[in-house]
């Protein structure tokens, strides 16, 4: 035998498959976590505004000393008011019918 000569490599294909149950295959649960909080402490979610709050953002001086049920009133009353003007806007425009009685004819 010579001593330049190779070793013969095994090409026999494996017949095992993976067992998906292994950790580099499917990373644990905690890592994720970790990942979602370190990524949140970047990019915390905005926080969601509720209707009384923009009304206070728009409005300002004028309600600051405004309880928030009372402004809560105000909004109704401004959006039944504003909902009535609109209606008779539309029946002036659409001959006698508002935009929403217009649609539901067509079905």
């Amino acid at each position: 035998m010579n001593n330049t000569q190779q070793p013969v490599m095994n090409l026999e294909m494996s017949t095992t498959l993976p067992d998906p149950q292994r950790s580099f295959i499917n990373p644990l649960p905690s890592h994720r976590r970790e990942f979602e909080t370190a990524f949140s402490s970047f990019y915390p979610e905005p926080k969601e505004e509720s209707k009384i709050d923009k009304a206070r953002a728009i409005l300002g001086e004028i309600v600051k000393d405004m309880l928030d049920e009372e402004l809560a009133n105000y909004m109704t009353m401004f959006e039944y008011l504003i909902e009535g003007w609109l209606d008779q806007y539309e029946r002036e425009l659409f001959n006698g019918l508002t935009l929403q009685e217009m649609l539901r004819e067509r079905r």
